[in-house]
């Protein structure tokens, strides 16, 4: 496992009320196309350096 990954949800885990979901980047470059309504903050890290975010 990624230690980016890791500590991720390590930290998620003191705050329960806060959604969290791992997605592949292809993913979720489709969902930031198709229902960018449904993001109101990204975490991601910068394992996939050909993508712009």
């Amino acid at each position: 496992m990624v230690l980016w990954d890791d500590t991720f949800r390590r930290v998620a885990a003191d705050y329960p009320d806060v959604e969290t979901e791992s997605v592949l980047v292809d993913t979720m470059a489709a969902k930031f196309v198709l229902h960018p309504e449904d993001l109101s903050v990204v975490v991601a890290s910068n394992l996939k350096c050909g993508y712009p975010f």
